[in-house]
C-alpha cells in the first residue's frame, strides 16, 4: 500500500494533466498512488491520462458531479494513510510530498501541513506573489475562521481525519475545502503551518 494517496480530480483540463501528473512523477518522495478522477470530461482527459504507464497512476471516470464530488471519489478509491489534493491545473516542486512527510512525522499530534504556494501563467512563467498567509500555529485556527487563505493543492493531510470531517462538502460549489478544514480543526485536529519547504 502506497503511504500518500495524490488526488486529482480533472474537468475538461486535459491540456494541463500532464504537467500536473508529472510533477507528481518527479517528487523526491516516492512512496505514492496518483488517482486521476476525470469529472465527466468531454475533451481528451482519458487518452493523456492513459499516456503515464507508471502503475502508480490511476485513472477513474465519473459523470460530472462537480470538484467535491471528484475528490471525494479519490478519497473512496484510495489506498494512502495520507492524502494530498493536486488539481490537473496545477504542479508541485519536486521535494514538496517529502517536506510535507518529514513535517508530520516530526509533529506526531499534527493532522495536516500546510505550506505556501506559487502563482504561474498559462505557460508556466512563475509569478511574483504567493498565495498563503504566514501565520503561526497557535493563531491557525483563529486566521483558519476568518476566511480560507490557502490553496488545497498546499496541504498534505492525514487520511483519517478526512474521514472523520466527513469529506468535502458536494453540496458546496466553493469553499468546500476551507469547510473541510473548519471541521478538522473544530475537532481538534492541528494543521501546522509550514513556510520553508
Amino acid at each position: 500500500m502506497p503511504e500518500v494517496s495524490v488526488l486529482i480530480p480533472c474537468y475538461n483540463q486535459a491540456h494541463y494533466l500532464s504537467d500536473a501528473v508529472r510533477s507528481v512523477l518527479s517528487q523526491t518522495f516516492t512512496d505514492w498512488e496518483a488517482i486521476i478522477v476525470d469529472d465527466g470530461s468531454t475533451d481528451n482527459t482519458r487518452e493523456v491520462a492513459a499516456q503515464f504507464t507508471d502503475p502508480r497512476v490511476r485513472y477513474v471516470f465519473q459523470k460530472n458531479r462537480g470538484l467535491s464530488s471528484a475528490r471525494n471519489t479519490g478519497i473512496r478509491v484510495a489506498h494512502g494513510q495520507y492524502l494530498a489534493f493536486l488539481d490537473a491545473d496545477d504542479e508541485w516542486e519536486p521535494r514538496f510530498l517529502q517536506v510535507c512527510m518529514d513535517a508530520l512525522a516530526a509533529q506526531e499530534t499534527a493532522v495536516a501541513v500546510v505550506t505556501l504556494a506559487r502563482f504561474m501563467d498559462e505557460s508556466g512563467t512563475e509569478l511574483p506573489r504567493l498565495s498563503g498567509q504566514v501565520v503561526s500555529p497557535e493563531g491557525f485556527r483563529a486566521r483558519l475562521l476568518e476566511g480560507g487563505f490557502f490553496p488545497v493543492n498546499a496541504v498534505l493531510v492525514r487520511a483519517e481525519a478526512v474521514w472523520q470531517a466527513g469529506m468535502f462538502d458536494e453540496s458546496l460549489t466553493s469553499v468546500a475545502d476551507w469547510g473541510l478544514w473548519l471541521r478538522i480543526t473544530g475537532d481538534g485536529g492541528t494543521m501546522l503551518p509550514l513556510y520553508e519547504p
